[in-house]
């Protein structure tokens, strides 16, 4: 359920459950975090009211310090944090690829509704196995890449001999 949607940088932050994403999208997240999915440590109904996110202000920053500083500052860099390192595809757990459909087909589409335990799909659907769907992404994986070939020779190769060289 949307109750344990939490956003984070990884799985290991997110279990602190900070900033929660009832959307179940990444845009619900502040920047750099991504949205997951099943994560039950962590429950919104839990929390009487989420904590605030701070307002922005118009007040002017401190000018810039002569020379640099060695201790860290109360003021936030100019550079955003970098996204966090893309998931590596697809996942080894078969289990992430379990999804609620009514075809394999719509299943393979819709990527909507996780089903770990093959119990969770609703009545008319069915819990399908290995499809294209990623519950850590709740999007389908990308297509594998094509591997580059070698360009054949030009000319054949001298014929093997029955000698050792």
């Amino acid at each position: 359920p949307s109750d344990h949607y939490w956003c984070g940088i990884g799985i290991n932050d997110v279990k602190n459950c900070i900033q929660h994403c009832p959307s179940g999208t990444s845009a619900d997240c502040p920047q750099g975090h991504i949205c997951f999915h099943d994560i039950t440590e962590c429950d919104a109904r839990n929390y009487d009211s989420l904590p605030p996110t701070p307002s922005p202000t118009t007040d002017d920053t401190q000018s810039p310090t002569p020379k640099p500083i060695l201790t860290p500052t109360k003021i936030p860099t100019e550079f955003p944090i970098p996204p966090p390192d893309p998931l590596p595809f697809p996942s080894d757990d078969p289990s992430d690829h379990w999804f609620c459909g009514i075809g394999i087909d719509d299943a393979n589409k819709n990527c909507g509704l996780h089903c770990p335990t093959a119990n969770e799909c609703s009545v008319g659907q069915i819990c399908y196995f290995g499809t294209n769907c990623d519950s850590r992404t709740f999007e389908p994986t990308p297509p594998p890449t094509k591997r580059p070939t070698k360009f054949p020779t030009k000319y054949p190769t001298t014929s093997p001999t029955t000698s050792m060289v």
